[in-house]
């Protein structure tokens, strides 16, 4: 799998430009896509989707870690957001 400088899976995640909408997608190993290829995960094909829609852009940021629960997930948006946003 690939993964970025903050340890999440996907591209690099740079500063979020003013005409993208970005959504961030919270989980566990089925949001982070564990055996499948980084094609074929549900933030992928999302983006994917989303973009070939036409019009708006988006971005779909994968912060899915195996095994985290629900309070996890708010702690690693809560610790992320300010940079992500």
């Amino acid at each position: 799998i690939t993964t970025n400088s903050m340890g999440y899976r996907g591209r690099e995640v740079g500063e979020k430009q003013a005409d993208v909408y970005r959504i961030i997608m919270l989980g566990d190993s089925f949001t982070l896509g564990e055996g499948v290829a980084d094609e074929e995960t549900s933030s992928y094909v999302l983006e994917t989707i989303l973009n070939g829609s036409g019009g708006r852009r988006y971005e779909v940021v994968n912060l899915a870690i195996p095994s985290y629960t629900p309070i996890l997930e708010y702690l690693t948006l809560k610790a992320r957001i300010d940079t992500l946003i």
